[in-house]
């Protein structure tokens, strides 16, 4: 009678954390889901520009000027990057500052050696380098398989 209440003692207990363990793998899933989401909508293509104040660098993840350097503020968050696509000139120097606003991610392009380290939610890194061929470059977060599951993008060069 004792070994039977404590095995379904047991089986009780382990239905209870397996049931627990998955509903916040489920919540988790479902708020990581909006924040994709919300962050896909803002996501878009960053194309060189102008502006008025060659200082400002723009929240977006657009571009601003500032001499002959190219800036663009690219933010990380689970499994994409706020830009798609990065397109600037052969030989324009190029600065990206590296936003991590969802996630422990980092920002690589191999062909111009770039690469930041792994940084956590909240932090930034900055990298520089002169855009020297032409083409088309995939930009990536090497962590796990995070680009497998899209986090990358296009660096073009013309």
């Amino acid at each position: 009678m004792k070994k039977t209440t404590i095995i379904i003692i047991l089986i009780i207990l382990a239905g209870g954390a397996w049931l627990l363990a998955n509903n916040n793998k489920s919540s988790s899933d479902n708020v990581n889901s909006d924040n994709l989401q919300t962050q896909t909508e803002l996501s878009g293509d960053a194309v060189a520009k102008e502006t008025g104040n060659a200082n400002e660098v723009a929240n977006d993840g657009s571009e601003t000027q500032d001499g002959n350097v190219k800036e663009f503020v690219v933010e990380g968050f689970n499994f994409a990057f706020s830009l798609n696509e990065i397109r600037v000139k052969k030989g324009d120097k190029v600065k990206i500052v590296f936003k991590n606003t969802g996630g422990y991610h980092d920002f690589n392009i191999d062909e111009f050696s770039v690469k930041t380290n792994v940084i956590n939610t909240g932090e930034q890194e900055t990298v520089e380098f002169v855009a020297d061929k032409v083409g088309e470059f995939e930009y990536y977060c090497s962590v796990g398989n995070h680009r497998e599951l899209g986090m990358r993008g296009k660096f073009i060069v013309e």
